[in-house]
């Protein structure tokens, strides 16, 4: 706390340990004590013809003034005393009785001891109030250094507090920031390695592309290698839909980089677009003993949202179910919730999900077994099938369980039409 003396400078003044927010403080008490004394040396003075060291005994009062750390007090008390000396000793040695008027010092009686005493009482009464107030000053001085430490240390604490948020903020920062370092050298190694899967995966079925051709050509004009020739170009089919597919999901991912995805609208009905994806892929599933269908009879539900992307997100998580169920089936079927949303549903009995793999399923080159890779596939079909359902406004989402199998819902907003045209 500053404070200001009686001529305007100012002293620190800091609360005492004592002192209270009610009753009377410490310095308080000093200065009563210091007024109670005053008065009684001053009562006696006056009272008694007691020999008193003057200098000595109104000195004690200025000592529980300065105590009480205000400079008006202790020079208030010094000139009331200091006057009450003059005065004591006027009343005590009046002149005309204690001095003849033709005698050396006159009628004031200048020679008196007794005068010599009091002036030198007085003299040393303002000395030890000078004394006193230097006192205060040094005082105020250190109370205000200290008062600057008490300051400089409370600034430094809260720097130091301010320097420890921000360097947890860095650490937090680095660790996302490592965090974010790892998935992308992540993301480069997986891409490195996707790379090489297509260069292999459009490497092997344009060989055989151009085998099945070689062997077509001559055996052509064969009528006896008919079945064998409709056989090699159902196989050639096979091969070029293979490459077709990848470029196809490459592609995909490049426009979702890029941003340049769009959305092309039309009206459709839901049913007819499931039992479409399953005479497409019917053949799939039959080549590994599965049953592909869709389970009992929907209702006649018309969307409006891009058909074209619906089909492909359909199209690859039936592939998807059927590359990964041994034996079973995979059913597809539709439901209307409460809130008029759609939800389509991908069912299949096969091998399932392991739990610690269901987060990062949809992301860019995600394989459930990256070691068992036989070659189809190159962990981007789910992350474009997520991507594609958030494109629609919709979400896909995945249930599984190890031995199991697994069911994805895709979940469109967009409004439904029971039986009508929209």
């Amino acid at each position: 706390m500053i404070a200001e003396d009686t001529d305007g400078r100012a002293f620190a003044r800091r609360t005492h340990p004592g002192e209270r927010a009610g009753g009377m403080s410490p310095r308080a008490v000093s200065a009563a004590i210091g007024v109670v004394l005053m008065t009684v040396l001053v009562l006696v003075d006056f009272a008694t013809w007691i020999e008193l060291n003057i200098a000595v005994a109104y000195s004690i009062p200025l000592v529980f003034a300065a105590a009480s750390r205000k400079p008006r007090i202790l020079w208030s008390m010094t000139a009331f005393l200091v006057a009450v000396t003059f005065i004591v000793y006027r009343a005590q040695v009046p002149a005309v009785r204690a001095w003849p008027v033709e005698s050396p010092g006159g009628f004031l009686g200048v020679g008196h001891p007794y005068l010599v005493d009091r002036i030198l009482a007085a003299v040393t009464l303002l000395l030890t109030a000078a004394i006193l107030q230097g006192w205060l000053f040094l005082l105020g001085a250190i109370e205000m250094r200290d008062l600057a430490i008490e300051q400089n240390n409370a600034h430094l604490q809260e720097v130091n507090r301010e320097l420890r948020r921000h360097q947890e903020e860095i650490a937090q920062q680095n660790a996302e920031l490592d965090r974010r370092r790892r998935e992308a050298e992540d993301i480069s190694r997986r891409k490195t390695q996707m790379l090489a899967s297509i260069s292999h995966d459009i490497r092997t079925p344009l060989q055989s592309i151009s085998l099945v051709a070689e062997i077509l050509r001559r055996t052509a004009s064969d009528p006896s290698e008919v079945r064998r020739t409709s056989m090699l170009a159902q196989r050639l089919q096979s091969h070029a839909l293979s490459v077709a597919e990848l470029l196809s999901e490459v592609i995909d991912l490049a426009s979702f980089e890029q941003g340049k995805a769009a959305v092309h609208e039309s009206e459709f009905a839901l049913g007819e677009l499931l039992e479409e994806q399953v005479q497409r892929l019917a053949p799939q599933a039959e080549s590994r003993g599965l049953l592909l269908q869709v389970a009992g009879e929907s209702p006649s539900v018309r969307l409006r949202t891009d058909r074209a992307k619906l089909g492909r997100i359909l199209a690859n998580l039936v592939s998807n179910a059927i590359k990964f169920t041994d034996e079973g089936s995979v059913t597809l079927s539709f439901e209307v919730d409460a809130a008029r949303r759609v939800r389509i549903l991908v069912r299949d009995t096969g091998r399932g999900i392991h739990a610690e793999n269901l987060p990062r399923i949809f992301g860019d080159f995600s394989q459930e077994d990256p070691a068992a890779r036989t070659g189809s596939g190159w962990g981007l079909g789910l992350a474009i099938c997520k991507r594609l359902t958030g494109l629609l406004g919709g979400e896909l989402r995945v249930e599984s369980e190890v031995g199991r199998g697994s069911t994805f819902a895709i979940v469109l907003p967009a409004p439904v039409a029971p039986g009508q045209s929209g």
